[in-house]
């Protein structure tokens, strides 16, 4: 099937926590297990869900957001990806209609839309019979041609068989196939969702047997027939403009959250858990979200790397950290000594203290810009207590009360540190200014 067409399928459902991120996940590595080339990407921010389909596809899959992200930039990067795969699995979000508030905003739906993208629709009945066929039909009509195939999940055969047929007469879609219940596909949950995939206890082999059961019960021929297609444009392998700097970004089991994106694709990793020591030539050392709070001892273990971040930041070295990384780069998380750059101190909440999508409004400086705001996400337990000035202020795009506003971020020096986090290719002005910018 590889003849320069790229076939684009979204998998959504009515709900969350319908088994859209295991079925898309087993759907890359059956692609690809056909002989094709398949790209994974996430609909919304989530950084654990985009990490099975990379764990599936055998390489960095992307996050297509149409609030933190223009919707040329996404379309730019499809077209990267049409001239180098075959199939293109997109996740989608929540409920497919779900987007930002109580709207359809940045919903998977307009992201389908927007892209041209094929959804097949994960269905997991609950308690019901003939109502699911009602239920369906909204659902397609309401997306406007945009959802080509239907999927039963958690469904017996015998059930599949009585409710199929209904759906085809009724709903005008010859549904894909079903996927019964089967407990050792479940997969564990912590505090920012799923566990990720390296952690799941056989994970190789319950990948397989799900794929093997769906090999069985599900058309995936039919599936990459009603997928969407795309030709890729030409001049697509544009120069990345961060190459020419050296720079370092964390990644490692306590920090593992990055977007696919021209800086990280352009930047060298390195270890707080494990190396010794940064480059002291760097142009930029980033740090991002993950999971400090559960290896702050083997982080406060490491003096060397500890010790080489404080006098990287004494001789004016630019660092960026966002979320675990401004954590990391405080003085403790909980009771435990850390890098202490940011004065203050880190600790876990058991709720989540802010999250969703915010503009940030730049109100004193932030990498070096005096003016102007960004899009940017939230999402974590766990605060920050400092009496130092804050950067940015905070507001739900639509909050028109006020009501939502809270500060953030935080410098010294060189270091810019704060719990919310753009998408990188969208600021990429912005971390250039900072990068080209004399210490």
């Amino acid at each position: 099937m590889s003849n320069g067409i790229l076939r684009k399928l979204m998998i959504a459902s009515p709900t969350s926590n319908s088994g859209k991120t295991l079925i898309s996940t087993a759907l890359i590595k059956l692609f690809r297990d056909m002989g094709l080339r398949v790209m994974g990407a996430k609909t919304g921010p989530d950084y654990i869900d985009a990490e099975y389909l990379t764990y599936a596809a055998g390489k960095m899959s992307e996050n297509f957001d149409l609030f933190l992200m223009d919707e040329e930039i996404i379309r730019q990067k499809v077209n990267k990806i049409a001239a180098k795969n075959d199939v293109l699995v997109v996740e989608g979000v929540m409920g497919y209609y779900d987007g930002r508030g109580n709207t359809m905003q940045a919903s998977s739906f307009e992201l389908a839309s927007k892209l041209n993208l094929g959804t097949i629709l994960v269905y997991e009945p609950r308690g019901e019979m003939f109502t699911m066929v009602p239920k369906i039909k909204g659902m397609v009509d309401f997306g406007k041609g945009t959802i080509k195939g239907i999927i039963f999940n958690k469904t017996s055969k015998k059930i599949y068989d009585m409710i199929a047929p209904q759906v085809e007469e009724y709903v005008g879609i010859k549904p894909l196939g079903y996927i019964p219940n089967e407990d050792f596909i479940l997969i564990n949950e912590r505090s920012l969702g799923l566990i990720r995939p390296s952690e799941v206890e056989n994970m190789e082999q319950r990948l397989q047997m799900f794929c093997d059961q769906i090999k069985q019960t599900v058309d995936l021929n039919r599936m990459l027939q009603v997928a969407t297609t795309e030709v890729p444009a030409k001049d697509i392998d544009l120069e990345n403009p961060f190459e020419k700097y050296s720079i370092y970004y964390a990644d490692d089991d306590a920090f593992c959250f990055h977007y696919n994106s021209e800086i990280y694709s352009a930047s060298k990793r390195f270890s707080p858990l494990n190396d010794k020591e940064i480059p002291m030539n760097a142009d930029l050392i980033v740090i991002g979200g993950g999971y400090p709070e559960l290896f702050r001892f083997k982080l406060a273990a490491n003096k060397g790397m500890i010790n080489s971040l404080r006098e990287y930041h004494r001789r004016g070295g630019k660092i960026l950290a966002y979320g675990g990384g401004l954590m990391y780069l405080s003085e403790k998380i909980g009771d435990v000594d850390m890098v202490g750059i940011f004065p203050g101190t880190s600790s876990m909440t058991k709720n989540l203290v802010h999250f969703g999508y915010h503009e940030a409004v730049i109100e004193d400086e932030w990498l070096g810009i005096m003016h102007g705001s960004f899009r940017v996400r939230e999402y974590h337990r766990g605060i920050y207590e400092t009496t130092s000035r804050t950067m940015l202020r905070l507001r739900k795009p639509d909050d028109t009360t006020g009501k939502s506003e809270h500060a953030d971020g935080y410098k010294e020096r060189n270091a810019y540190g704060s719990y919310s986090h753009p998408h990188p290719d969208q600021v990429k002005d912005m971390l250039l200014e900072f990068l080209a910018r004399r210490n």
